[in-house]
């Protein structure tokens, strides 16, 4: 017998085990992933608790309140908070987007795998009332191409007078491109709904989020 560790990888007493229990890893990991999970949903609630709940005590009871079927609202990135938001809404009247396909399971039955940019590709002109895009822009898309590629795409998929609205982090490290001037470029011009009094409202937080409101218009407002 080998004079070697027993425990260390690939050595034949940890491939005897894998191949007699196939499920041992996932129990012995099952404790390192719940502290995992809760560690970041913790940090979550604290970055963005302020932020997210303006958005789900006031936006989505104004938004499930007048969606349908016939108008329904896209909202654009899902994440395990969004899991319980489908159910708000009327059968058919959500439809999500994610790049990423593992967050699939928290979106819509209608839910869709692909890039922000690619809205206009992918959903028939005017289709939706109300898109939403909270925290997408300084998160991952960031650049001022890709932003006005997906504006482009938010104003082809909404209804003539459809509302856009875009939640960003005014903070150094995720603070995106300056959005109101790609926004009036793409067809947009800021204006209070969903219950805002202003077409952008600053919610106290660590992140310093910000919920800004547009309306489309047509056509789309040449640049300067």
């Amino acid at each position: 017998m080998s004079g070697g560790n027993p425990l260390e990888p690939g050595s034949s007493f940890r491939t005897s085990l894998r191949t007699r229990f196939p499920h041992l890893r996932a129990v012995v990991l099952a404790p390192r992933r719940w502290w995992h999970d809760r560690h970041w949903r913790r940090l979550h609630q604290e970055l963005s608790g302020p932020d997210r709940a303006l958005l789900e005590g006031q936006v989505l009871p104004a938004l499930a309140a007048s969606a349908t079927a016939d108008a329904p609202v896209l909202f654009i990135g899902v994440d395990w908070y969004t899991a319980d938001y489908p159910a708000r809404f009327e059968p058919g009247a959500l439809v999500t987007v994610d790049i990423d396909p593992a967050h699939a399971q928290w979106g819509a039955p209608e839910h869709h795998t692909l890039d922000a940019r690619e809205l206009a590709d992918a959903f028939p002109p005017s289709r939706f009332a109300v898109v939403v895009a909270n925290g997408v822009f300084g998160h991952g898309l960031d650049g001022v191409d890709g932003i006005a590629r997906a504006l482009a795409g938010c104003h082809s998929v909404l209804t003539d007078g459809g509302v856009l609205l875009v939640g960003w982090n005014d903070h150094d490290a995720f603070r995106p491109p300056p959005l109101e001037p790609l926004a009036r470029a793409a067809g947009f011009v800021p204006e209070p709904a969903l219950g805002f009094r202003e077409w952008r409202t600053a919610v106290e937080g660590p992140l310093h989020h910000v919920y800004d409101v547009y309306r489309r218009v047509t056509p789309a407002t040449p640049t300067a």
